[in-house]
């Protein structure tokens, strides 16, 4: 049996959300719940990484396809951001 040693693994969370909210709403409040802060703390603004619009687009985009099968990455901050169908994971990056 091999043991492994979690302690070098990036921190991952998983943010659900509905149609309520953007993608890009979502991916903000993805990346506070992963820091557990409030998001209106979070030192940068997601305009710097990514076209806020470019992204709910290509997203969005996708709900109208009989499957969520599209993921789009971006690198946000310290993050690497996943967002597929109606669930946004970062990651830490590992440098």
């Amino acid at each position: 049996m091999t043991e492994r040693d979690d302690s070098t693994l990036a921190k991952s969370t998983e943010y659900g959300y509905d149609g309520r909210i953007s993608p890009s709403v979502a991916v903000v409040l993805g990346i506070a719940e992963h820091e557990q802060c409030d998001p209106d703390i979070l030192d940068f603004t997601l305009y710097e990484f990514v076209d806020p619009d470019a992204l709910d687009s290509l997203v969005r985009g996708n709900h109208r396809l009989e499957t969520n099968s599209t993921e789009v990455k971006v690198i946000v901050d310290d993050y690497d951001v996943s967002v597929q169908g109606d669930t946004v994971v970062v990651t830490d990056r590992t440098h």
